[in-house]
């Protein structure tokens, strides 16, 4: 089941542990605006947990939930 799970992480910290914990899902390192388009446009359902309240900076805020299809 792991195959149909894809998670993103930004903090290189985080993202090995990320890759150690959960070593059969499909993992994207780095910013989440970076993702390709097509590549969004490939999910069913989209989880986020704790992302948005954890940004300060109130542009980039609105420019990743732009990207994720939140706003």
């Amino acid at each position: 089941m792991g195959e149909y799970i894809y998670a993103n992480e930004l903090l290189l910290d985080r993202f090995k542990l990320l890759k150690e914990t959960f070593q059969n899902i499909n993992t994207y390192k780095g910013d989440a605006c970076e993702i390709d388009e097509d590549f969004n446009d490939s999910f069913d359902i989209v989880f986020q947990s704790t992302v948005f309240t954890s940004i300060l900076d109130s542009n980039f805020k609105e420019r990743l939930a732009n990207k994720c299809g939140v706003c």
